[in-house]
């Protein structure tokens, strides 16, 4: 298995500019005819974008805010929750998550020097030098 380097902060990939830039055109296409689709669309990337590149959370918050997503859609769909509610159970629910995961030891995203200073010595424990 390849040594993985120690890279934290902020970071874009070639392969995250594509997914964002699909995502954009995806919005703007949808923005005209289907302005809630274009919404969705738009929160899924931008959490994305979020989770994965500035805050660069781990995978098992991502997957909760996911299934928050999924199941406040249904219910938006269902006509049990309105838009407006499911777009701020969203934004609480990523916030919550953002928060505690800066709270981790292992807390890699954008101001880790600041918020984990503790960090490079963590690293170096699990994976035996930088």
């Amino acid at each position: 298995m390849p040594e993985r380097m120690f890279a934290p902060g902020f970071r874009v990939t070639r392969h995250d500019g594509l997914i964002l830039a699909a995502g954009l055109a995806a919005v703007a296409l949808l923005a005209p005819a289907r302005g809630r689709l274009a919404l969705i669309v738009a929160m899924a990337v931008g959490h994305f974008f979020l989770f994965c590149n500035v805050f660069r959370i781990r995978r098992l918050p991502e997957l909760v805010w996911a299934a928050v997503f999924i199941v406040c859609g249904g219910l938006v769909q269902g006509e049990v929750l309105g838009w407006p509610v499911a777009v701020v159970a969203w934004e609480a629910v990523a916030a919550v998550l953002i928060g505690l995961e800066m709270r981790d030891p292992s807390y890699h995203g954008i101001g880790w020097r600041w918020i984990n200073p503790g960090l490079p010595p963590w690293w170096r424990e699990r994976n035996g030098g930088e």
